[in-house]
């Protein structure tokens, strides 16, 4: 009996020893030392996001499905647009740091839109969750599990590569969710799948989220001209120089000009528009800021749908109703409305002073 429990005593201490010996391999392989999953070597100058599933941009709740998509393979291609491959959507949004001059000045574009401005607080959230990225305990090293969480070489609910001019710093492929804020995720040419922190709806394929809705906004304006009124701003003060009224109220003229200058330092278009209603403008604006070249927009209104157009430009962009209803009653402004209102409220003034007695 004695040496009964000493041979389950070295067998228990043995499988100690084997558990911890394990514990320590693995935790050394992973949790220890993880490594990045994208190279902070150099900087990040190039982004390309690529969609090969037709999932919606916007997709992002918990999926555990198995996937039964046929393996085809698309060849990586700047071009807007989308291409069908035996019934797959695909698309691909590219982001580019545009450099200057001076370096502080570079900016994000989409060279695919006419190299518009990107929101730089979109791009900068991205890249800050990409380059923290870590690879911890793989989900998964077997190929047969690609197809399972969308992470196949040929379908995938993201594939964002980053680069720096044409150097390759990181290929990651993303899949299906396994709960809130979290997704499956493969760097290409490995069999490991991680399970991290990321959300789809932070990398979509559409160039609306991304453009910088505000690249019309006009600060420190010094005019703005109408069909029916220009004011100008002289040393400090709005002076109306076209539509020039008699008897005009000066500060109402002042608190006017203000109202719309901080309306247009405001701006903000809805996306871009590639085509635009085949129509006369409904009204036009110009508007020349300090340091900034003038600018000309012309309004648009066509089956409940709203645009606005830069002159020079062969595209615009779209608006919504809000906003082209405040252009439009900006537009649709007369300087006699100053004399008008301010005898209403002369009026209204003597109206509340107390009778004198007889």
């Amino acid at each position: 009996m004695k040496r009964h429990y000493q041979r389950l005593f070295g067998v228990l201490i043995l499988q100690l020893v084997l558990t911890l010996g394990l514990y320590g391999y693995y935790r050394d392989q992973s949790d220890t030392s993880p490594t990045s999953l994208v190279s902070t070597e150099l900087a990040v100058n190039k982004i390309v996001i690529e969609s090969h599933t037709g999932i919606k941009n916007n997709a992002d709740e918990p999926d555990n499905r198995s996937a039964n998509h046929s393996d085809s393979r698309s060849d990586k291609s700047e071009a807007d647009g989308q291409n069908n491959n035996q019934g797959k959507q695909k698309e691909e949004i590219i982001l580019r740091l545009a450099q200057t001059q001076h370096p502080d000045q570079a900016h994000w574009q989409l060279p695919q839109y006419h190299h518009l401005p990107v929101d730089q607080r979109l791009i900068d959230h991205a890249l800050q969750q990409l380059q923290s990225l870590k690879a911890g305990w793989p989900v998964s090293d077997s190929h047969d599990s690609h197809r399972r969480f969308d992470l196949t070489d040929d379908t995938y609910q993201r594939r964002i590569r980053l680069y720096h001019d044409e150097k390759l710093l990181g290929d990651l492929l993303l899949g299906t969710s396994p709960g809130y804020r979290q997704l499956y995720l493969r760097p290409a040419g490995s069999d490991q799948v991680y399970r991290v922190k990321l959300n789809h709806h932070d990398f979509p394929v559409d160039a609306d989220h991304w453009l910088d809705k505000k690249l019309l906004a006009q600060k420190d304006l010094l005019e703005i001209t109408t069909d029916g009124f220009s004011l100008e701003k002289q040393q400090g003060y709005w002076q109306l120089t076209k539509g020039q009224i008699a008897a005009l109220d000066e500060k109402a003229l002042q608190n006017q000009a203000e109202q719309f200058a901080e309306q247009l330092s405001g701006l903000t278009v809805a996306g871009f528009s590639a085509s635009l209603p085949s129509i006369s403008p409904a009204y036009t604006l110009e508007l020349s800021a300090e340091g900034q070249k003038p600018l000309k927009l012309a309004l648009f209104e066509q089956d409940k749908r709203y645009y606005l157009k830069p002159e020079q430009a062969y595209y615009g962009f779209q608006l919504s109703e809000t906003s082209y209803r405040q252009l439009v009653k900006l537009a649709q402004w007369q300087p006699d409305q100053l004399t008008a209102n301010s005898k209403k409220r002369e009026h209204q003034d003597s109206s509340l002073e107390p009778d004198t007695p007889s």
